[in-house]
């Protein structure tokens, strides 16, 4: 048998079902997929820079300063990582979605 918390109050009934009042922002990603990935998944875009991805980010690791940024426009996990020759951009692609007939690429 499970008994609420003897503090809590059910919310009104206009509040059941909304989204709440508070968002959430990446601030650091801990983890890499390259283990079981065989696929070019991390490169070296400056001395200081490298960049790969995990899950649906990617992510550019900046060494030195121990920060990141990061590329949130996937919905599904990355399969995939290029860089053009100048190692300005990146395009990654991801694994097709159950109702796609194939992934998605991002530049």
């Amino acid at each position: 048998v499970l008994h609420p918390p003897t503090s809590w109050v059910p919310p009104p009934e206009e509040e059941i079902g909304r989204d709440p009042d508070a968002t959430l922002e990446l601030d650091f990603v801990f983890g890499y997929g390259g283990l079981t990935n065989s696929a070019p998944n991390l490169f070296y875009v400056s001395q200081t820079e490298v960049v790969y991805y995990t899950a649906a980010v990617g992510i550019v690791y900046d060494l030195r300063a121990n920060t990141q940024r990061f590329f949130l426009g996937h919905t599904n996990d990355i399969e995939c990582l290029a860089l053009d020759s100048g190692r300005a951009f990146a395009a990654t692609g991801q694994q097709a979605d159950q109702t796609a007939e194939s992934g998605e690429v991002k530049v």
